[in-house]
């Protein structure tokens, strides 16, 4: 299993160009006949409805997941459970913060500028939408950033949220770790041409996207 980055940017520009380029980075996979895992933002909505469309064009078997789950496990968070955990995707454009609960993303929101007030910002919006019972889980537990933070924004984010701050700087260790957490599931998706019900619950869990 590889990781690799098509993009420096997660937006899409260009639909066409995008299918072109990610076919080419797909047939090139050595291993790209096992099937092509992306791994793919959430939020905006948009970006991740591009993404969707692009991977209906993949040759193969392709899923769908999104970073914030699989960030998720990859920092050994359960989010299977009821209790929720708030989750910094800090990347080189961008950064989007998700809640995680109950088996999926609660509340997701993507934020251009990664300066800590404006990411302190987009943290308090996405509180005001969930119910109390979850800000109290992350007011407990705190806020968990994956990425480089070569500014040092987390300890001056997590002073503004009033937050405990944990920290990842290697991204791709924790997606890859995340994608090992659930490769038995992904596999199972894959493999599966009418999925039963187990795997329904996989698709719900992972939101996984079919090729076709």
């Amino acid at each position: 299993m590889s990781l690799r980055r098509p993009f420096i940017a997660y937006d899409v520009a260009d639909h066409y160009l995008a299918v072109a380029y990610m076919t080419w980075q797909v047939e090139t996979a050595t291993d790209h006949a096992n099937g092509i895992v992306l791994v793919v933002p959430h939020a905006p909505a948009g970006i991740r409805q591009a993404w969707r469309a692009i991977a209906g064009w993949l040759p193969g078997r392709v899923a769908i997941v999104p970073r914030p789950i699989a960030l998720a496990s990859g920092l050994g968070l359960d989010i299977d459970t009821s209790t929720a955990h708030m989750v910094v995707d800090l990347r080189s454009d961008d950064a989007e913060i998700s809640i995680l609960a109950e088996g999926g993303i609660v509340a997701s929101a993507a934020s251009r500028d990664v300066t800590p007030e404006s990411l302190a910002r987009v943290a308090r919006a996405l509180l005001e939408e969930v119910d109390p019972d979850v800000e109290d889980d992350i007011n407990q537990r705190g806020l968990h950033l994956v990425g480089n933070d070569r500014v040092g924004l987390a300890p001056r984010l997590g002073a503004m949220l009033s937050l405990p701050m944990m920290v990842d700087t290697d991204q791709d260790a924790v997606l890859m770790k995340g994608i090992d957490v659930d490769h038995a599931l992904i596999e199972s998706y894959l493999d599966a041409v009418r999925p039963p019900s187990p795997i329904a619950r996989v698709m719900s869990r992972l939101r996984l996207s079919p090729s076709a």
